[in-house]
């Protein structure tokens, strides 16, 4: 495309996003604004597909996941689709995927004692056996040559679950921290949120990989629900979404209550915007501007719907592009055992959120 022909293009699609899609000429009330399309600031193609129920793990280069009906791992390239697979040698399904910067890492076992194999994201190696844990493993993740993990109770109160630590090179189970409520990891630390039985109070608290002293930072009436860069996020019971910072442990209101987000949503911040993914009545992708929120969601994309029992509202961003799973087109609607559409979309956030 020649330049004159990219500048006309980009006048006529700038035109048309503030004449028509933002109506600026016949603005309506605030309470009254809807999310709006804005196919022109954005172009979405389909990478493969993902199965529900189980997790999904996202770096530089790849999706990795499992199949819930079968003992294999998947990884899907992010940009050209193309996938790799590998069988575990067990009689038991899958249940988690957690990794780090060189291998993946999953378990076996539902209620039942867990086996955690090692293989390599290339995928070129034979899986490794690394343990078998005494009880069924709930959620895994790794971090600085460690496994962290808590188990199912026989009890249905959640809050007091136990946080151990599998150091894999000395091969070694400790117990780190009683009645987690929630715990992931960085390339430095693992997190964790404890909550206090008797008066309610919860800690946030971390603890380097490989070591063991316990830094506390903060404490009270908190969450925490995403771990993303430098940040804790989570929402209040007022729909406000605030964020902990990893380093010192300073709260602040991140985004004031906005309008048509659930907590079914899945979201995640990139710069100064919140995307979020809606399930209902249509799988939506959404953005909302940090610094201009009184203008609303903006909406980039709609798929099919999904129902959010069965498949998770996944949504990623490697700051290039929104990655995220829906129903393969507007007329769908996937449930059950059906897989998700992974979709890549590119945002054009100059003319977005102009």
């Amino acid at each position: 495309m020649n330049n004159k022909l990219l500048t006309l293009t980009v006048t006529i699609v700038t035109s048309v996003m503030v004449a028509g899609c933002l109506d600026v000429n016949d603005p309506k009330p605030t309470e009254e604004t809807k999310p709006v399309l804005i196919s022109t600031a954005c172009s979405t193609t389909v990478i493969g597909t993902v199965p529900p129920y189980t997790n999904i793990e996202f770096d530089g280069s790849s999706f990795y996941f499992i199949d819930d009906l079968k003992p294999m791992v998947y990884c899907i390239d992010k940009n050209s689709g193309s996938i790799k697979s590998q069988s575990i040698q067990t009689t038991t399904v899958l249940e988690n995927i957690c990794m780090d910067s060189e291998y993946l890492y999953v378990h076996t076992g539902f209620r039942q004692p867990s086996s955690v194999y090692r293989l390599h994201k290339h995928m070129n190696t034979s899986p490794e056996l690394l343990f078998t844990a005494e009880n069924a493993i709930r959620q895994i993740k790794a971090g600085g040559n460690q496994l962290y993990f808590d188990f199912y109770r026989t009890s249905d109160n959640f809050n007091r679950d136990e946080l151990y630590c599998y150091d894999i090179q000395l091969k070694k189970t400790i117990k780190m921290q009683d009645q987690i409520t929630w715990f992931d990891t960085d390339n430095d630390f693992v997190f964790w949120l404890k909550r206090d039985s008797l008066t309610n109070e919860r800690t946030l608290g971390k603890t380097p990989h490989g070591g063991t002293t316990t830094t506390e930072l903060a404490k009270g009436k908190i969450w925490a629900d995403k771990n993303l860069g430098e940040y804790i996020y989570y929402w209040d019971e007022n729909d406000n979404l605030l964020r902990i910072s990893k380093r010192n442990g300073q709260i602040e209101n991140f985004l004031s209550s906005p309008a048509g987000f659930s907590e079914d949503n899945g979201y995640v911040v990139w710069d100064d915007v919140v995307y979020m993914n809606d399930y209902y009545p249509q799988g939506i992708l959404n953005g909302i501007q940090i610094s201009n929120p009184q203008k609303g969601f903006v909406t980039l994309d709609k798929k099919g719907k999904f129902d959010d029992d069965d498949m998770n509202c996944w949504l990623w961003t490697d700051k290039q592009a929104l990655y995220w799973v829906a129903g393969p087109d507007t007329a769908t609607s996937i449930s059950d055992e059906q897989w998700g559409t992974l979709f890549k979309t590119y945002v054009n956030k100059e003319i977005l959120f102009r």
